[in-house]
């Protein structure tokens, strides 16, 4: 069991994970964000701005649900806690190109 708090598990992931891996990625195939007007491909800051918002609302969800999964623009995360002891198992962000699941 976990015993870090929720903000250490936010701040490993966004101290390792490479936004400018991301960022030039998207710049290159020039994926854009509607969220900006006009749409644009978002820099570093916004990159890392989403990602904590994502990050702290889905580890919110799954501290009062258990499971938690958001995805936008490409970022994707999940988050699995116990809502009983309000403990966070784990964490996850990636960034997808392309992604497929089915299931019955």
């Amino acid at each position: 069991m976990s015993s870090r708090t929720t903000q250490e598990h936010i701040d490993e992931i966004m101290d390792t994970f490479d936004f400018h891996k991301v960022q030039r990625h998207m710049e290159l195939i020039g994926w854009k964000w509607a969220r900006t007007t006009p749409a644009a491909v978002p820099d570093v800051v916004e990159l890392r701005q989403a990602a904590r918002t994502y990050l702290q609302g889905a580890a919110q969800a799954a501290l009062e649900t258990g499971f938690c999964y958001r995805s936008s623009g490409g970022l994707h995360v999940y988050a699995q806690a116990d809502p009983d002891t309000k403990t966070l198992y784990y964490l996850t962000l990636h960034f997808s190109l392309e992604y497929w699941t089915t299931c019955e």
